[in-house]
């Protein structure tokens, strides 16, 4: 759906810990509890969720001043299966439960 030069702004997580080279973790996604507990036994993880969450709020207001009616943001990792999907995940839950209109798209989540 979405590559690159679709979106607006671009967020790097590959500083986040790796689940990929845990046996167990390994064939698990973002969204499977084992990776998520996992995730966040490590503050960063909560660090840059909220960071990414209080920029994007900061900036859907100054957008919609201008009228401008959508934001593309990409979450990127090594894989796409793991890091970058638990933070979309995250960010998704917190921004919809904050009533903003959003949609999630996991692009490389089954390679």
């Amino acid at each position: 759906m979405f590559s690159p030069n679709d979106l607006d702004y671009l967020f790097d997580v590959r500083f986040l810990p790796n689940p990929y080279y845990i046996k167990e973790l390994f064939v698990q996604t973002g969204k499977d509890k084992e990776i998520i507990d996992y995730l966040e036994h490590f503050e960063e993880s909560k660090e840059i969720v909220n960071s990414i969450m209080e920029i994007l709020i900061k900036i859907q207001k100054w957008y919609s001043t201008t009228g401008r009616v959508s934001i593309n943001v990409g979450i990127g990792c090594t894989g796409g299966r793991h890091r970058s999907v638990y933070v979309a995940e995250k960010l998704y839950t917190l921004l919809k439960s904050k009533k903003y209109n959003v949609s999630i798209y996991h692009r490389d989540i089954n390679r």
